[in-house]
């Protein structure tokens, strides 16, 4: 009896040690990290939330999660998910209270009982604010690179054109 309650003991430990890890590796993740109830009301925000969002920790909990992104064209869609149960992914733009604007990756996880029922919702959030930025700054980079082998191969047409006139009209003054 008594090396069965040590092991059980030391189970607790271990399993005490690791909630105590993933509770750490949670807080300072770079990604904000939200649970929330199947209702969307924030229940727990990481470190990383204040950062992305610019909101106090404090204030977002008990607070609706649908309130954050209110405004949005698929918060319906995002609400409906959440309901039931499904995974759910996309790009959310919005300003944060300094009103600078930031667009975030949102992913929705469903988190479910022992008995397989919906207890919650994992929400992550990534700021890809500089890889938007990026994007489009390379799309632009393109459009000019292509408006340029445009203007090369009109510019060469014109040539082509220009040449046997230039060429004639040498023809012709040479023989007057």
């Amino acid at each position: 009896i008594t090396a069965r309650k040590r092991a059980e003991s030391l189970r607790l430990v271990l399993a005490e040690q690791e909630r105590l890890r993933l509770g750490a590796a949670v807080e300072q993740a770079s990604e904000a990290v939200i649970m929330a109830d199947p209702n969307g009301r924030v229940l727990y925000v990481n470190a990383a939330f204040e950062t992305l969002n610019g909101r106090d920790k404090a204030a977002a909990v008990g607070g609706s999660y649908f309130d954050l992104v209110a405004g949005d064209p698929r918060l319906a869609e995002m609400r409906a998910a959440m309901a039931r149960g499904e995974a759910w992914h996309c790009r959310v733009a919005r300003r944060r209270p300094d009103d600078r604007p930031v667009e975030l990756e949102v992913t929705i996880s469903s988190v479910k009982g022992p008995s397989g029922e919906l207890i919650g919702v994992l929400i992550t959030e990534r700021d890809v604010t500089q890889e938007v930025l990026l994007q489009a700054q390379l799309r632009q980079t393109q459009k000019m690179e292509a408006l340029g082998t445009l203007a090369g191969g009109i510019a060469h047409d014109f040539n082509n054109i220009l040449l046997p006139i230039m060429i004639n009209t040498e023809l012709v003054l040479s023989e007057e």
